[in-house]
């Protein structure tokens, strides 16, 4: 894994039961889960996530994710680069 994937800023939204391949960021974000839910995994955790709830990806944070049956509505909104996380949180 040495290539970073893009964060879709603003608004994006998955087809349901979409599985996200492992992947990483090199910048920090937060997601907002707006509509539907997914299952977010990474070496800090499994979390079910759902309307309501906010994700914060710090800088190279590695994770994958699959979605659950509804379509889930998702709001990325970017973080400062000097932003850290040691965890996805909830």
């Amino acid at each position: 894994m040495h290539d970073f994937a893009p964060v879709a800023n603003g608004p994006e939204r998955w087809a349901a039961n979409v599985r996200m391949p492992r992947h990483r960021h090199a910048y920090p974000y937060a997601a907002i889960v707006l509509a539907g839910g997914y299952e977010a995994c990474a070496s800090d955790g499994r979390f079910r996530v759902g309307p309501g709830d906010v994700l914060l990806h710090g800088p190279f944070h590695a994770q994958f994710g699959r979605f659950i049956p509804t379509v889930p509505g998702i709001f990325n909104l970017p973080l400062p680069a000097t932003a850290s996380f040691t965890c996805v949180c909830r």
